[in-house]
């Protein structure tokens, strides 16, 4: 009887679930998200070669948009999806594009996956330029597997962003392994791009159908032959993206320290009354654009204007400190009870609830006042202002001063006396142990 109900509910909840999900992505995105998958399912309806310009082109649109998202949220989930599929169709058009353009696009090469008997070369015959396939392979895959190691050091140290990764005690690190990777490996990466450049092109689609064209297969052999495998990458792919993160190696750290800079001015901006902590926190992120990038003027210099503000108000903060007194008893205090009494058992109580610190003095703050009353409103618990001085963390030298009110026993008479058996506390402030009355 109650099965279709625990399976409607639990129905609701997988809708309920689903809308959260999908309510923390903008329209934007889905928008943008469908228009992606609109063109990979106008691609799925295209064949290679009849369809090859149009391919390209919607290929094009669709690495287009891809970036668009990832502007818009760098961890979208379906982004790798979307660029194994571009992966795939640039493949594809690769070991096509010879035959439906109707020659390699290297220079001088005589001979090419389009012209009469390459797809029969020998692994050790000349392809174009002097190189044999298997060194163009050798060359495809060792550039693929530097790729791989750059990229692995540069994702150690930056986010999709382009932005450093780190937080207040893994700076030094990161800002260490970012110096080691401009000095040691960005180099390296430039002369790699370079030289693979100037062999097989300068962009992906150019790079990848290179490829392929010089490294036709051998007809005579079969299809997973040793002599007719290719690397399993796109070497074209992975120089778009070393290219991309030699540039925010340089450009990334400029970019995020000029970010922080701008959202702790907005954040001034909006706070009327900056606290110490508050100028803290900016002064340790504006710290880190710095260091990111030393030589951004107006990060120093509000830098600068910050930390004159917290020298002000620390020096406030130290005179208001040796200022400070501690309460006397009231003079109003009209009992029950001698304020000698009530005040010892307040210090007794806080000792007992707060055992890491150590409450020095206590004075009465004014009369009992009546803190709880039953449904009749007559009063079944009354309470005690005072104040206390507690020292904390075993400080020599500084105490805090808490407002609070103590509360006695409860009942349908209740005492205006000790023991007391809870607290509310209020408002407190520092001063110096030593102006503490004795």
């Amino acid at each position: 009887m109650h099965e279709p109900l625990r399976k409607w509910g639990t129905f609701v909840l997988i809708a309920c679930a689903l809308g959260l999900a999908l309510g923390a992505i903008s329209p934007e995105l889905r928008a943008l998200g469908r228009q992606v998958n609109a063109v990979f399912r106008a691609l799925d309806n295209l064949s290679l070669p009849d369809n090859l310009p149009e391919i390209e082109a919607k290929l094009k649109e669709a690495d287009s948009l891809i970036e668009k998202v990832r502007a818009m949220d760098p961890e979208y989930a379906e982004i790798g999806v979307w660029e194994n599929k571009s992966r795939g169709w640039k493949k594809q058009i690769a070991m096509v594009k010879p035959a439906a353009g109707g020659g390699s696009s290297t220079s001088g090469s005589t001979a090419t996956s389009g012209s009469p008997g390459s797809s029969a070369s020998p692994s050790g015959a000349s392809v174009s330029g002097g190189l044999s396939k298997e060194e163009v392979k050798a060359d495809w895959q060792a550039f693929c597997d530097y790729f791989e190691s750059f990229e692995t050091k540069y994702k150690a140290i930056f986010n999709h962003n382009g932005e450093v990764m780190y937080s207040e005690n893994t700076l030094s690190d990161t800002l260490a392994k970012l110096e080691q990777l401009r000095r040691a490996d960005v180099p390296e990466a430039r002369k790699r791009l370079e030289a693979f450049g100037a062999k097989y092109g300068r962009d992906t689609d150019t790079i990848d159908r290179k490829l392929f064209e010089l490294t036709p297969e051998n007809t005579r052999k079969g299809h997973y032959d040793p002599e007719n495998q290719r690397p399993d990458c796109s070497a074209g792919q992975d120089y778009r993206d070393l290219e991309r993160m030699l540039k925010l190696v340089n450009e990334g750290p400029v970019n995020q320290a000029a970010g922080i800079l701008k959202q702790v001015q907005l954040e001034m901006k909006n706070t009327a009354q900056k606290s110490e902590s508050q100028l803290a926190r900016h002064a340790e992120q504006l710290d880190a654009a710095h260091r990111l990038d030393p030589n951004n003027a107006a990060v120093n210099e509000q830098l600068a204007a910050i930390q004159k503000s917290r020298a002000g108000i620390k020096a406030a903060a130290a005179e208001q400190l040796k200022t400070a007194k501690f309460p006397s008893n009231s003079s109003s205090f009209a009992g029950p009870g001698s304020t000698g009494t009530l005040t010892a058992a307040a210090i007794r109580y806080f000792n007992e609830v707060y055992p890491k610190e150590k409450a020095i003095a206590a004075s009465v703050a004014g009369n009992w006042v009546s803190t709880k009353k039953n449904i009749l409103g007559q009063t079944i618990q009354w309470g005690l202002p005072v104040y206390i001085a507690s020292i904390q963390n075993n400080s020599k030298e500084i105490c805090r001063v808490f407002k609070m009110t103590v509360l006695a026993a409860e009942g349908n008479n209740p005492p205006k006396a000790p023991p007391f058996v809870d607290h509310w506390t209020g408002d407190s402030y520092q001063m110096l142990i030593a102006n503490v009355p004795k």
